[in-house]
């Protein structure tokens, strides 16, 4: 069995397809939970490529109503 602790490693919590218009491809956001603190992050990818990264929060909702991502989702 491989040590994880020793890596930067990520859990999955959820992923969001946010579609803005009808035939368009959609954005995608996921949570996910840094597993050597236990903090939440959403990241939010555009369809034009761009990425966003929440700041670090202690519950996935908190993550998901982060300004980065709400400002950005808009």
């Amino acid at each position: 069995m491989v040590d994880l602790s020793k890596y930067d490693t990520y859990e999955l919590i959820k992923k969001y397809r946010v579609y803005f218009k009808e035939g368009e491809k959609p954005a995608k956001i996921t949570i996910e939970r840094y597993l050597k603190t236990g903090e939440y992050y959403a990241i939010l990818k555009l369809p034009d490529g761009k990425k966003f990264s929440s700041h670090p929060t202690k519950t996935p909702e908190d993550a998901l109503n982060d300004p980065v991502i709400s400002f950005n989702v808009k």
